[in-house]
């Protein structure tokens, strides 16, 4: 079967298509550039198998059948999203996917013979680049499983080379320089939507903001840095930094307040006293400094009897009655953050 190129007589040629022909998806044929050569006879023959050629036929066009060769597994066609293993056998399974805006995969890379590593790694310096700055990230040469958990996660998941080595940066800074890690958190984020590098900086710049701030709360509190914070302590910080929005300055005026009352640092009166900024809708210092002069004014305009102490402000009494339940005796909160009769803060 021939037929010619009629375009222009300068450019004319004829193709001969022998006896047939073989369908090529689009997909496949963009990642013929990274693929190696072993990858390519592999989908060719998979493809022949596919539309109707016959063993004889596939043997003598590639050398081999497509049931001799170990080729149903087809990681690197599979990862790029060109193949996938279908059982069933009727019509309506082999329909094609309905289009996704982000198909997420499994929860597993594909495998990598040795052989097909040092071929992609060849012909892709790029990834040789990407593979080579991970492994001076996390402080180790890679073996070959890892290295095709990094080819994977480029390949399957599609991340970009600075997408995983700014993730190895990040989990070798927080002490986690394990490939299985990296990869457990890559398909999180993928999961997650988190699949650009300007996403993935965004999202690790607030991680480590948070955890900077865990840090000096903890100190702040005279906490044991090395001791993993019990559930309850976990969620009174979460809530300060997450769901209240505090940062460092309402915090440590929090914590002041609590020392001056209690004598102690006490998380859970430091959680109460915020929890009552938040229901009252302060949210930073300046309006939380601007609330307390305002009800010290208040009470300043009071008569209080000779001998007795600075009135608890009723707002953050009633707060910590629900904190600390029903109508037991709530500790008292001073409206103001000065502790002592000289008004200096206690440190």
């Amino acid at each position: 079967m021939e037929e010619k190129n009629k375009d222009t007589a300068e450019h004319a040629c004829t193709v001969n298509y022998g006896t047939g022909v073989l369908v090529l998806p689009q997909a496949a044929v963009a990642k013929f550039g990274s693929a190696t050569k072993k990858d390519i006879m592999a989908l060719l023959r998979r493809l022949a198998a596919l539309q109707g050629w016959s063993d004889s036929a596939i043997a003598a066009t590639f050398g081999t059948a497509a049931d001799d060769t170990g080729d149903s597994t087809l990681p690197y066609w599979r990862g790029a999203g060109v193949i996938s293993d279908d059982t069933a056998d009727d019509a309506e399974a082999r329909k094609p996917a309905k289009p996704q805006k982000l198909k997420k995969p499994e929860a597993t890379l594909p495998t990598y013979t040795t052989e097909e590593l040092s071929g992609i790694l060849e012909r892709r310096a790029e990834t040789s680049a990407v593979i080579d700055e991970c492994e001076r990230m996390l402080g180790k040469m890679f073996s070959t499983s890892e290295t095709a958990k990094v080819v994977g996660l480029i390949d399957y998941l599609g991340l970009d080379g600075e997408y995983i080595i700014n993730l190895c940066a990040h989990c070798a800074r927080i002490g986690k320089k394990s490939l299985r890690y990296v990869e457990t958190v890559a398909f999180d984020l993928y999961d997650r939507g988190i699949t650009s590098v300007e996403a993935l900086d965004a999202h690790l710049r607030t991680i480590e903001e948070s955890a900077k701030l865990e840090g000096k709360i903890r100190a702040m509190f005279g906490m044991d840095r090395d001791r993993a914070l019990t559930t309850r302590e976990r969620g009174f910080i979460d809530a300060w930094i997450g769901t209240f929005g505090y940062g460092l300055d309402e915090i440590a005026k929090a914590y002041e307040m609590t020392v001056n009352s209690t004598g102690k640092a006490s998380l859970a009166y430091a959680n109460a006293i915020m929890e009552a900024w938040n229901r009252e809708g302060l949210k930073n210092s300046a309006e939380i400094d601007a609330y307390i002069a305002a009800r010290s004014n208040e009470q300043s305009k009071k008569t209080v009897p000779e001998g007795t102490s600075f009135n608890t402000d009723e707002f953050f009494e009633a707060a910590l009655r629900r904190s600390y339940g029903g109508d037991a005796a709530a500790p008292d909160i001073p409206v103001s953050t000065a502790g002592g009769k000289d008004g200096k803060v206690k440190r």
